[in-house]
């Protein structure tokens, strides 16, 4: 799930804005690194106008929530799983 997200917002910025796609995919931005950037980074990647870099920035924003959902959504999963199988482990045999 998350590396289908990653890849959306990739290939979004890329789409929007090919003139910073190129200098992102040059320093390999993936996953956490891409939601890392800041503004001082896109700045220190070429993009100047603020327009742009706040566009970047609320697609990355929308990526960091995205990612934290589906990371909460696994987490209870899990504990369900682990709860689910406790259950089965604390039934005593006939």
């Amino acid at each position: 799930h998350l590396s289908n997200s990653v890849n959306s917002t990739k290939a979004t910025l890329t789409f929007q804005y090919k003139q910073f796609a190129n200098k992102i995919c040059l320093i390999y931005l993936i996953g956490r690194s891409l939601t890392r950037l800041c503004e001082n980074s896109l700045l220190r990647l070429g993009v100047v106008h603020p327009e742009h870099r706040q566009e970047i920035l609320r697609k990355i924003s929308k990526l960091r929530l995205k990612t934290s959902f589906l990371l909460l959504r696994d987490m209870e999963r899990r504990q369900q799983n682990e709860e689910q199988q406790n259950m089965i482990m604390a039934k005593p045999l006939k």
